[in-house]
């Protein structure tokens, strides 16, 4: 490496990722190489492709190592390191220059996000599942959190379980029902955001689905109005978001229909608007 009096020894990068060691001292034997190849400071066209691939291999080592926290019991450190992952990874989509898992990775990404989501399904919801471990408040966080995976997994490439559309159901309407016996507006946002999936993928819950929205979205209606601070475009973009919903599981009839499809392009223009000024 340029500049650098210290003896070293060149080693070939492919047997460098095939070390056959174990999580974290494999992971900590890359981070060192990776930390001195980012030191270079005229670092060559070969240190740049070494790093990236020492960054794609530790990204690889995380998504092993959180399924694993998951799968031994840790479920809320575990899926805390996957949603920052995820996060990096979406940044690095945008940006190529904050590598994280390559293309080839994605089927990767997704098969380990299926794998949690079967596996928390099981855990909170089956009948044949061993006595839940969690108390309803972790219950319904988690039933939570499966719902964003199942949001994360579905532009991912790969193959999906056949389970994956009952668990899609399952984990929609026992979330929502957790959420709704919580008080206070993220529980009603989270209940809606459930109820609106519910309402999507089994069209017989309308019948309880619909006022069950409705109800909520009355309730955010009533405190946004009384709102000292009345927000911004927060709270109006979630509004116009259940409104569009509901207009989706229940569509007015045409005159009806028209006129909210104008209100809603013009609470839309309002919300851009709202946005410029906050730039």
């Amino acid at each position: 490496m340029g500049g650098s009096d210290a003896s070293g020894l060149w080693v070939d990068l492919d047997w460098l990722l095939g070390l056959p060691l174990q999580g974290p001292g494999l992971s900590l034997l890359w981070e060192a190489v990776r930390d001195q190849l980012a030191a270079d400071p005229a670092p060559s066209p070969q240190t740049e492709t070494a790093r990236t691939a020492l960054e794609q291999a530790l990204a690889r080592q995380e998504l092993f190592n959180l399924r694993r926290l998951c799968l031994e019991g840790a479920w809320f450190q575990g899926l805390g390191q996957l949603e920052a992952l995820l996060e990096r990874h979406e940044v690095a989509i945008a940006s190529p220059a904050a590598p994280t898992l390559e293309d080839g990775d994605r089927p990767l990404m997704a098969r380990v996000l299926a794998e949690l989501i079967l596996e928390l399904h099981h855990r909170l919801i089956d009948d044949d599942a061993p006595p839940c471990p969690f108390d309803a408040e972790q219950r319904a966080e988690l039933l939570w959190r499966a719902h964003e995976l199942l949001g994360r997994l579905e532009p991912l490439p790969g193959p999906r379980p056949q389970r994956l559309p009952v668990v899609i159901e399952q984990v929609s309407r026992y979330g929502a029902l957790a959420w709704m016996e919580r008080q206070g507006p993220e529980a009603r946002r989270r209940a809606v955001a459930l109820l609106l999936r519910l309402g999507a993928v089994n069209p017989d819950a309308l019948p309880w689905v619909l006022p069950a929205i409705r109800e909520r979205l009355a309730t955010e209606v009533s405190d946004l109005a009384v709102a000292v601070d009345s927000d911004d475009g927060q709270t109006l973009g979630l509004l116009v978001r259940w409104i569009e919903g509901l207009a989706t599981l229940d569509p007015p009839p045409d005159a009806a229909g028209e006129a909210l499809s104008q209100a809603l392009d013009r609470a839309r223009l309002s919300l851009d608007l709202l946005r410029d000024l906050e730039r």
